[in-house]
């Protein structure tokens, strides 16, 4: 799963969401100064991306999207699923999606004093970027894979993933709603605990 997922599944406490976001970014010797939430973010983390590698549903899609995307199929796959996510929204949040990301945005700038100098400006143009939505349209889709297709050190051909999300679709879709469902039950313990 991909930034949308996580920061939906880390609930409404605000070290849990900072913590669940801050792997992508920190390297691990510039986390040890946090406090015991934002490491429990960390965990969260971790078991999102744990239970998501060895679920069955998200195998299968790896295995669909192998023949394009090689290597990187994990990675087309987490950000298809955000935009599925994206697609389906009202049925997991009562809130606009535009209006969790602005409130997500305002966590995240009020504890940006805890990021390393260096990840400021990249968490900056993140938000400028409206990162959480990027990957719920067509057009975001494309801008992103075009962006990773620069920065691939392996052969991939990811002008294909949309092709490959508009002939997949219905088979992603159902997929996702066998595994999301088991991912939101499995991280509960750690909203409920925050």
């Amino acid at each position: 799963m991909n930034y949308l997922a996580h920061t939906l599944l880390s609930g409404k406490n605000e070290e849990l969401i900072v913590g669940n976001f801050l792997p992508d970014i920190l390297r691990k010797n510039e986390y040890s100064h946090l406090g015991e939430m934002y490491k429990r973010g960390f965990e969260l983390h971790r078991a999102i991306d744990n239970f998501t590698d060895e679920h069955e549903s998200i195998k299968k899609i790896n295995a669909i999207l192998r023949p394009s995307h090689r290597k990187y199929a994990p990675v087309v796959t987490d950000i298809l699923l955000d935009y599925i996510l994206g697609q389906s929204w009202h049925d997991h949040s009562a809130e606009s999606i535009q209006g969790f990301a602005d409130l997500r945005y305002e966590i995240l700038r009020s504890h940006l004093h805890y990021f390393p100098e260096r990840v400021k400006p990249v968490i900056a143009k993140m938000i400028d970027g409206n990162f959480l939505i990027k990957y719920t349209t067509i057009e975001g889709l494309m801008f992103t894979f075009e962006k990773i297709q620069e920065a691939a050190r392996f052969p991939s051909d990811f002008s294909q993933a949309i092709e490959d999300l508009e002939i997949n679709y219905d088979f992603l879709h159902q997929e996702f709603n066998v595994f999301f469902p088991e991912l939101v039950a499995r991280t509960a313990p750690f909203r409920n605990a925050s």
